[in-house]
């Protein structure tokens, strides 16, 4: 008899733009996670960027639907024309589950979902909305739009406890089988411990991340220059990655006289080998959910100085593998890159100690077994022995 060919489970993942960035990354390492032989992966998302790239190189079979309208800021009419795309992408494709990612496809993403009647519905939590608003008016606005949209989800995950504990304490959901703590994970085996090895006198001290508001290079700058005017030792600065605030950090590395300490390599896709030619990693964060760089950075044997935001401290332990101090405590972060500088010993244990931490708590394994785990846990035992 012949063996009945039965459709895959249709999944979307759903995020606001294809930029290079952390969310992206979770999203691919989701699309990476899950079995192609049961789930049909479908991506939206603003037309455009290095994702697509990407999944295009790795996943042609993944079909990307390009969302025009759907930006980061926030515009009236192109939310509506993209929040009615969505809702007729949902309605056509018939998707078993949409997963949401970033605020903006959350928002729209869920809200679309709910009224196309979509079964499930999945958002990843990179770090609330709320963290950057600028008034305590637009920061309760995101909030309440927080609960209402929480109502319609099936389950929120979050990268980190931290966020889990904000949205638990502000209500946004009561039930807690709803909320699943799922870490990020990196693939600790493309990076390796190498800066024992290093013979070069200057230390180089490396950050990874857009230049944008939420990173705050104005505030790295000014620790960038208190820092060389703090140590002997030749030191080198460098930042990798691009963003609005490109133009406006290169004239003021102009204007600060530092244009020979600083490096602005821009967007790189060789993060393990720059991460293995460097000694510290910092850091200058305003806000976090659970930043991938950081467990590249303890993947790569380096010791971590950042602002303590977020869930990084559920990665970085003070003192253990790095130093975390209050967000814009310049002074602090300068004196513990002062003793990272001066101390080659020091720079090893700590960065000994990240890499341990890495391999044991957040190698991408734990992180696809838990995504894999979701899923199947969400889908019927109908369908799972439908495609089986």
């Amino acid at each position: 008899m012949k063996k009945t060919k039965y459709p895959k489970i249709k999944v979307l993942q759903l995020i606001t733009l294809s930029e290079t960035g952390g969310a992206q990354n979770v999203v691919l390492d989701i699309i990476r996670a899950l079995d192609n032989n049961m789930f049909e992966i479908h991506l939206a998302c603003r037309p455009g960027g290095q994702l697509i790239n990407k999944l295009n190189t790795e996943f042609p079979e993944v079909k990307i639907h390009s969302i025009r309208g759907l930006n980061r800021p926030i515009n009236p009419l192109q939310d509506m024309l993209a929040f009615y795309r969505l809702f007729k992408l949902f309605r056509r494709e018939k998707y078993r589950i949409v997963h949401c990612h970033s605020s903006k496809a959350g928002v729209l993403g869920r809200a679309a979902a709910f009224l196309a009647g979509v079964p499930t519905v999945f958002f990843t939590v990179h770090g609330w909305s709320f963290y950057s608003a600028s008034n305590f008016l637009i920061r309760y606005f995101y909030e309440i739009l927080e609960r209402i949209l929480a109502a319609i989800t099936d389950k929120l995950i979050f990268v980190s406890v931290n966020d889990y504990i904000v949205g638990k304490n502000k209500k946004i959901f009561h039930d807690n089988i709803k909320g699943v703590v799922i870490h990020n994970g990196v693939d600790t085996k493309k990076f390796k411990c190498c800066s024992q090895e290093r013979a070069s006198e200057v230390v180089e001290i490396i950050t990874v991340g857009r230049l944008s508001v939420q990173k705050d290079p104005l505030s790295w700058l000014d620790i960038v220059e208190e820092t060389l005017s703090a140590v002997n030792t030749p030191v080198r600065f460098t930042w990798v990655g691009d963003g609005p605030l490109r133009k406006e950090i290169e004239k003021e590395i102009e204007k600060r006289g530092l244009i020979k300490h600083i490096r602005l390599l821009g967007c790189r896709k060789d993060i393990p080998d720059l991460l293995s030619k460097a000694d510290i990693f910092l850091l200058t964060s305003k806000w976090e959910g659970f930043p991938l760089v950081l467990l590249e950075a303890m993947a790569g044997g380096l010791p971590v100085v950042s602002y303590n935001v977020g869930g990084i401290s559920e990665c970085i332990l003070d003192g253990v593998n790095g130093y975390l101090h209050d967000q814009g405590d310049a002074k602090r972060m300068v004196h513990s890159l002062s003793r990272l500088i001066n101390n080659i010993e020091l720079r090893h244990r700590l960065g000994n100690k990240g890499r341990e931490l890495a391999v044991t708590k957040f190698d991408i394994s734990h992180f696809k077994l838990s995504y894999k785990q979701l899923y199947y846990d969400s889908i019927s035992s109908a369908d799972f022995l439908a495609v089986r």
